[in-house]
């Protein structure tokens, strides 16, 4: 009786783990990002290539599935929206990781000179930028609306992938 027991609860708790495992998320970023362009103003943004990728934030072509990175057109502003899908979780990691020394590097530069008001703004933008990752995604908004764009994301994929 106590191994029929034991093995129902071991059953149970079996289904139950797997049905609460993350579903894959499956999304298109082109489509992204005209989502989030309806509701944030990207006029001075540009999208990027894949040499300015590479060169200016280190994703190699090779390490995503799809890429959209739009940078705002002041060379001044370190604005950005880059939204990548990599083959597997460790490579999003590794360019989180990477993204995060930039941003680090951004805000060494930025805090020299803070005492115009225009760079204090810039680095308080760059400062309160998330970089993170979703499953085999990476996400970072460098905006001014860094929160909203977020959600937006996580709103989008909670919708798109039922």
């Amino acid at each position: 009786m106590r191994k029929i027991t034991f093995a129902l609860i071991f059953c149970f708790c079996l289904i139950l783990f797997t049905s609460c495992a993350a579903k894959p998320i499956n999304i298109n970023l082109k489509d992204l990002s005209d989502y989030i362009g309806e509701k944030i103003d990207f006029t001075n943004y540009a999208e990027s290539d894949s040499d300015y990728i590479q060169n200016n934030y280190g994703i190699k072509p090779e390490d995503v599935n799809q890429i959209v990175v739009l940078k705002e057109f002041d060379v001044l502003k370190y604005e950005v929206l880059i939204l990548a899908e990599t083959a597997d979780e460790t490579k999003a990691q590794e360019i989180a990781d990477n993204l995060a020394q930039i941003k680090a590097g951004y805000l060494n530069i930025l805090k020299d000179y803070t005492a115009n008001p225009d760079n204090a703004q810039e680095y308080a933008i760059v400062d309160n930028s998330k970089i993170w990752t979703d499953q085999n995604y990476v996400f970072w908004a460098v905006n001014n609306q860094t929160q909203y764009i977020d959600r937006m994301i996580k709103d989008y994929i909670k919708s798109n992938n039922k």
